[in-house]
């Protein structure tokens, strides 16, 4: 490849780009959304469980597919999960939270 006075090595270079997802632990609707569905499959641990664990797959999923890294989507989902602690603790929920599940 011939270079001209105008081609600089800059115009060439190419960067990955990195994604910032927005941050799991503030979104407050889908958090006490969580919260309150839990809360009425209370009576079920099974259904909690299910639930739950559907919820941290689909916001995986969905991080992955806007390509943000492996390292920040661990990172989002387990400060997803202490804001949903958090909110299952307030007074507004009585559900148990299910502490068992990863």
């Amino acid at each position: 490849m011939q270079r001209n006075e105008f081609d600089l090595p800059l115009f060439e270079w190419n960067r990955t780009p990195k994604v910032i997802p927005f941050p799991c632990a503030r979104r407050v609707g889908k958090i006490r959304r969580v919260a309150e569905v839990l809360t009425q499959k209370s009576n079920s641990p099974k259904d909690v469980s299910i639930y739950w664990k559907r919820i941290l797959i689909d916001l995986e999923r969905q991080m992955a597919r806007a390509g943000v890294d492996p390292e920040q989507i661990e990172i989002e989902l387990q400060e997803f999960k202490t804001a949903c602690r958090c909110e299952m603790r307030s007074p507004a929920h009585t559900g148990r939270f299910p502490d068992h599940a990863d």
